[in-house]
């Protein structure tokens, strides 16, 4: 099994970059070697929140994140300010300092940012 980490830290309005790596994820989780782990800190967390994407002309974001928590992947995010985390995300994400997502990349096999 291949553990997979997978770090957002910029804010997911105004780029597809977000959307992309989601996209990618989505396809490293369905494959059942994979140990998909995504980590969302500073302004990456934002991914996690119910997006104006249509308005914001992006793709979608919030489709994608609903469906890896449901597919299973393992969701970490920086402790910091709570925001309007999506309900659905909420329950299976896992709080953690930057130092535990420094510990989550150096065990992983692939590391994408």
């Amino acid at each position: 099994m291949k553990k997979i980490a997978v770090l957002f830290t910029e804010f997911p309005l105004g780029t597809n970059n977000t959307a992309e790596k989601l996209r990618m994820s989505l396809g490293l989780t369905l494959n059942d070697e994979n140990e998909v782990h995504l980590l969302f800190m500073g302004n990456g967390r934002r991914a996690l929140e119910k997006l104006e994407e249509s308005a914001a002309h992006m793709q979608p974001v919030n489709k994608h994140v609903s469906m890896l928590a449901r597919l299973g992947a393992r969701m970490h995010v920086e402790t910091g300010d709570g925001f309007g985390y999506l309900p659905d995300v909420a329950a299976k994400m896992k709080v953690i300092q930057a130092a535990d997502a420094g510990a989550l990349i150096s065990e992983a096999d692939a590391f994408i940012h």
